[in-house]
């Protein structure tokens, strides 16, 4: 069994070891363990989280562009039961609101079952009629969970793309994903975007019958007999949240490809976006550095971003924005990390502070033994760990494809 994720206290001695600063949040964090994009690379481990998952939770900071960043604050206060997201963007900062309500009268109504999301029809095996399956050209690792993921746009709907790299839903949509663990369906996940700025997120996990998924707003460790753990709504918003619109692989860079599901060449066509572009977009370089970016873009990239909190602690950059694909050196991923120093001296083994070895740099050309974010990619240690949540095993395949990608690199 994993756990959701560390108290603060332990990603505030974390931050000291790897950062060099401290940064001091109000409630223990309890993140998920298989959540999208919580997962980055390099010298910092970053989580916050109330552990009162029927809680109202909000988290507000400065730091330009950002959905939070150091010396912000969490709060939380027990209400009802239905739960939804809110977020704001604006100026120099953002805020994000977790709020709850009864669902009395027109307000909106948390479903209880899987089968009260619209996703399947009544029996419970064929997808709705306006379900569309999609699939992100880099997926992001889960501990071998099989995936499938669905979306449903409003009817005539477009999506706000006037900026590519950060989409705008329209209110209405519906985004699915379904985890398998050892030829088990586990769970299936919902965000649904309730109103402008507001999101509702929830998993719902299924029955031995397989015949529907009961929500579970608190999350469950070692689910259906697998070793899945299944998030609670506060382990899903502290990944969603790095998101001006929390969808994480629904994006331009994801469906960039010609596999199948929606692709955005699809979207185009369709005229689906209100600022289409020319046509797909194409990570550079050779098929080992694509991977490699792909890899980090999907992995690493949700906090590794301008946007995210973690921005305002650690000046690398994964994700890789539309505009900046000419070529591989013009990446950020390359600008950001390639014989760059990371904040902290980095030491394996046991707790990240001991060992006779050190490094100072995040990516070492041509040599990943001594590059910082190919060694913390190969370790689940606490403290240490990249992602520091949503996984307990380690990623061979990805870790090989960085490596593999550093090792080529010409030596300076």
């Amino acid at each position: 069994m994993q756990g959701f994720g560390l108290c603060l206290p332990t990603v505030q001695r974390s931050l000291f070891l790897l950062l060099g600063t401290t940064l001091t949040l109000a409630a223990c964090s309890d993140d998920s363990t298989s959540a999208d994009d919580s997962t980055s690379a390099d010298d910092s481990t970053v989580t916050s989280s109330s552990t009162d998952t029927s809680a109202s939770s909000s988290v507000s900071a400065g730091g330009a562009g950002g959905t939070g960043g150091a010396g912000g604050t969490v709060t939380s206060t027990s209400t009802a039961s239905t739960s939804s997201i809110s977020t704001s963007q604006g100026g120099s900062g953002a805020t994000t609101t977790m709020t709850t309500g009864g669902g009395t009268g027109g307000e909106f109504v948390a479903p209880a079952l899987l089968s009260e999301t619209g996703l399947y029809e009544a029996d419970m095996t064929t997808i709705t009629e306006g379900v569309l399956p999609f699939a992100p050209e880099h997926a992001l690792w889960s501990d071998t969970a099989v995936k499938q993921r669905w979306i449903k746009l409003p009817a005539g709907s477009q999506i706000d793309t006037s900026e590519m790299d950060y989409w705008v839903y329209p209110v209405g949509t519906k985004l699915f994903k379904e985890f398998s663990r050892d030829g088990v369906r586990v769970e299936t996940r919902l965000l649904q975007k309730i109103e402008e700025g507001e999101w509702f997120l929830r998993a719902f996990q299924w029955n031995e019958e397989q015949t529907d998924a009961e929500a579970r707003p608190d999350g469950v460790f070692d689910a259906s007999g697998t070793e899945h753990d299944i998030p609670s709504e506060n382990q899903c918003i502290n990944c969603h949240d790095k998101m001006p619109d929390i969808a994480l692989g629904f994006t331009a860079l994801q469906l960039s490809h010609d596999g199948e599901g929606v692709t955005l060449q699809q979207l185009i066509d369709e005229d689906r976006l209100s600022d289409p572009p020319a046509g797909p977009f194409t990570i550079p370089g050779t098929d080992t550095e694509r991977a490699a970016l792909g890899y980090l873009h999907a992995n690493c990239g949700n906090c590794h971003q301008p946007r995210s909190f973690v921005a305002n602690m650690v000046d690398m950059y994964l994700w890789l924005p539309t505009g900046d694909l000419g070529d591989v050196a013009s990446t950020p991923t390359v600008l950001t990390s390639v014989g760059q120093r990371a904040a902290q001296t980095y030491f394996p083994g046991g707790d990240g502070g001991g060992g006779e070895t050190s490094f100072d740099t995040r990516i070492v050309a041509g040599d990943p033994d001594s590059s910082i974010v190919a060694l913390r990619m190969t370790t689940r240690e606490t403290g240490q760990a990249m992602p520091p949540v949503g996984s307990e095993l380690i990623d061979d395949e990805g870790a090989s494809a960085v490596r593999q990608w550093i090792a080529e690199m010409p030596a300076p």
